[in-house]
């Protein structure tokens, strides 16, 4: 391989050497500019450079900006995540990184650009302009951006990812909020007799997702048996309005227990479905959403998670009890099932989790409670010896 340089200026020197032929055959030249002090060392840089290029480490220079780059990699992962994630890297790279960062070349993206950027998030960070981002939100934008760059280490279009060591704000971990047995008493009375009652139901004895409860259909279900199993769920995007998927997870593919209240409410469900689409000629209800609502056209139909989300926290502000969210109610079911000594994989299993540690990490704030009980069993199983040693005259 040949290689030759040019002064241009004081310290600059352009390089040209031949690359490998394309598959057409045609002549692949490799230019770019560097800098050094002497010709001796240019040549010096020009074989290090050339050897880059032989090893598979050489990184041709471009003048490709930040934000054409982020289009290609928006275009390029839209097929393989689910339409709810790649509407948020959509929303956070246009919304966020483009307009303070786009036009900056991508080879010329410095880890002082990415670091100021986080800081300017933190402080003036909102769209509407009314103060910055919360730690929470700046780490979020951090994992995407991050994730981009790591992707164009792999294409080869920069030599090394900017933002692997820049300094991220310290994030609070949030409280979990739950409802205690008397709250869940009280927002199920609430409900009963409403079509908000199934759903909230499901939620507080299953622990399952927004999306898995309004995605489930009746074939997923077996009330003879007792069992539901959680085969797909359902989002909301502005691209594709309303659609089933597939979880995002193996683990979130999983078979729920159900308790006799649950089955007993899901029956009654059916019943009326079944009894409505005779009315309106659509004869026997035995498969579709379990959890729809009735359009004048379509019949039943997948509700919008959005507005149930809106209408549950109507309910929960007009009831005397701890605001929650309808994402709550799962806080809920799983710390119920830890405070009441459920073992942790079982737990772990019915929530849908990776791993026991995902559970273990965000239900931490329970396992005090259950270390006081464990040191309770322990004294007591003490004094029953001692009593039962003394009552044997030992």
């Amino acid at each position: 391989m040949r290689g030759s340089i040019q002064k241009r200026g004081k310290r600059s020197w352009r390089y040209s050497f031949d690359g490998e032929r394309g598959a057409d055959g045609v002549r692949n030249q490799i230019k770019g500019t560097f800098r050094a002090k002497t010709k001796k060392d240019a040549e010096a840089k020009l074989r290090t450079i050339m050897s880059e290029y032989e090893t598979g480490g050489f990184v041709e220079p471009s003048k490709l900006a930040l934000k054409e780059y982020l289009e290609k990699w928006l275009a390029t992962i839209e097929p393989s995540v689910s339409g709810k994630t790649f509407e948020r890297y959509d929303q956070l790279i246009k919304n966020h990184i483009t307009p303070q960062l786009g036009d900056i070349i991508l080879q010329k993206l410095h880890p002082m650009h990415i670091q100021e950027f986080y800081n300017r998030l933190l402080t003036e960070g909102r769209i509407n302009g009314d103060g910055g981002l919360s730690p929470r939100s700046v780490k979020h934008t951090h994992r995407v951006f991050k994730k981009t760059l790591t992707q164009a280490v792999s294409w080869k279009l920069i030599t090394s990812n900017p933002a692997e060591d820049a300094v991220l704000p310290k994030v609070v971990k949030k409280k979990i909020e739950f409802l205690d047995r008397n709250e869940l008493a009280i927002l199920l009375d609430a409900v009963e007799g409403r079509s908000l009652y199934p759903i909230v139901l499901l939620a507080a004895t299953t622990g399952m997702r927004r999306g898995e409860i309004l995605g489930l259909h009746w074939s997923d279900v077996d009330l003879d048996e007792g069992w539901l199993e959680v085969t797909q769920t359902l989002e909301q995007t502005k691209k594709h309005g309303l659609r089933r998927k597939e979880p995002k997870s193996e683990a979130g593919r999983r078979k729920i227990s159900l308790p006799q209240i649950t089955v007993a409410a899901l029956r009654q469900h059916l019943r009326d479905q079944s009894e409505l689409c005779l009315r309106l000629g659509l004869g026997r209800r035995n498969d579709g959403p379990v959890l729809p609502v009735l359009d004048a056209d379509k019949g039943f139909t997948f509700r919008s998670p959005r507005a149930l989300t809106k209408e549950f926290d109507r309910l929960v502000r007009s009831l005397d009890i701890t605001r929650i969210t309808l994402h709550g109610l799962r806080h809920t079911h799983i710390t119920h099932l830890l405070m009441d000594n459920v073992p942790i994989k079982v737990v772990s299993e019915r929530a849908g989790h990776s791993s026991v540690s995902i559970t273990l990490d965000i239900y931490g704030h329970v396992l005090p409670d259950m270390h006081k009980g464990v040191a309770d069993l322990i004294d007591e199983s003490l004094r029953a010896a001692f009593i039962e040693r003394d009552g044997d005259g030992s």
